[in-house]
């Protein structure tokens, strides 16, 4: 299977096209990325125009610090899970809610790194050490529970 379809991409371009002019621009997620044999998952809301690589989410790595940044779709292709099984579409995923509300009710004591629309056209900083290689993230101040994130702590 696809990690994404091709009506998936355009919106997903049109929303990173839509971010670059309105600052404020607070998009649904577009896509559920999952692994069936872990815990992490990914809501995409916008792909980088001028990189179509890049893509930008909540994403929960499955430790308790889900956060919204950046993401290579190439590098989320390769991803495999503890029994080698692939990143998967979660085709039966409709958004309910603007991304920034799925970031706000992320578990509680998990460490949130919020941003505004303008910090995602930086460049992104160094990748927390505890996180895979494939996601690149600016750090951004916690809301909350920042003493349950081991690089914060």
């Amino acid at each position: 299977m696809k990690l994404l379809t091709q009506s998936q991409i355009a919106k997903l371009t049109r929303n990173g096209e839509r971010s670059t002019r309105e600052p404020d621009f607070d998009p649904h997620p577009v896509v559920k990325l999952f692994t069936p044999d872990a815990q992490c998952t990914w809501l995409l809301s916008e792909i980088d125009p001028e990189d179509p690589d890049r893509a930008f989410g909540l994403c929960d790595l499955g430790m308790g610090c889900p956060e919204l940044g950046h993401v290579s779709l190439k590098a989320l292709a390769a991803v495999r899970g503890q029994l080698g099984l692939p990143v998967e579409r979660d085709r039966s995923f409709r958004p309910k809610g603007l991304l920034s509300a799925y970031a706000e009710r992320a578990p509680l004591g998990a460490h949130r790194h919020v941003s505004s629309v303008q910090s995602r056209r930086e460049e992104p900083a160094a990748p927390h050490r505890f996180k895979p290689p494939q996601l690149e993230h600016r750090r951004y101040p916690a809301r909350l529970g920042a003493e349950n994130c081991i690089e914060c702590s």
